[in-house]
């Protein structure tokens, strides 16, 4: 999470008299609050730069909370379902465990799957439910398990092609799934806070005194 807080602001703005600086708190209220809107969009277009056609799930990560007058703080944030997988996208690291594999650990020694590359995907680049639950069942029967010769640490669920002369990889088993960071949620939202704010301040600013009551 990405929290946004300013400092300085009656600074901005050139002349604050005893009857406008009660305004000041309700403009920067407002302005961190705009600031933290820019910050969820550019968040999820770097979502897109990062990603090879990332899911809409995947793209409705990112959310804001609005700053109030009394503490003067808005924050960007990935949710909390997105955020297991996206974390080592973010940070590096191993990913945490995905229940789906639960189905293959009796039979795999690998921990981690991966889709092969002959595997059937979606829209999204991704296998589908439907299809690694087809897979699971077919153990024993159309799929079968394969240990690779020279990385016997990498375990496959592959099928035979219709003529039986390939074999096709579904599924890849592997016991470590390390990522080096390469979703930059950070420094977009960083960047686009110090690219907006100032903007957003004086149009707060500007509404408040014209609105204002005196």
């Amino acid at each position: 999470m990405i929290t946004i807080t300013v400092k300085g602001a009656a600074e901005i703005v050139a002349t604050i008299d005893s009857i406008t600086q009660s305004q000041l708190p309700f403009a920067t209220a407002r302005a961190l609050t705009q600031t933290a809107r820019a910050g969820r969009q550019a968040a999820t277009e770097e979502i897109d730069r990062a990603f090879d056609s990332p899911t809409s799930f995947t793209r409705r990560a990112i959310a804001f909370r609005p700053a109030d007058k009394a503490t003067l703080t808005a924050a960007v944030f990935v949710k909390d379902d997105q955020a297991q997988y996206l974390a080592p996208q973010v940070f590096g690291g191993k990913r945490d465990f995905k229940p789906f594999e639960e189905r293959f650990g009796k039979t795999l020694t690998g921990l981690f799957a991966f889709g092969g590359k002959a595997a059937k995907r979606n829209a999204a680049g991704n296998l589908s439910r439907a299809e690694i639950t087809k897979i699971a069942k077919g153990l024993g029967g159309n799929y079968f398990v394969l240990t690779a010769k020279s990385r016997p640490d990498i375990q496959l669920i592959a099928m035979r092609s219709k003529d039986k002369k390939e074999i096709l990889p579904q599924l890849v088993f592997v016991t470590k799934a390390n990522y080096k960071p390469r979703y930059k949620f950070g420094d977009v939202v960083r960047q686009a806070s110090v690219d907006v704010y100032e903007k957003e301040f004086r149009a707060a600013w500007d509404a408040a005194i014209k609105t204002m009551r005196r």
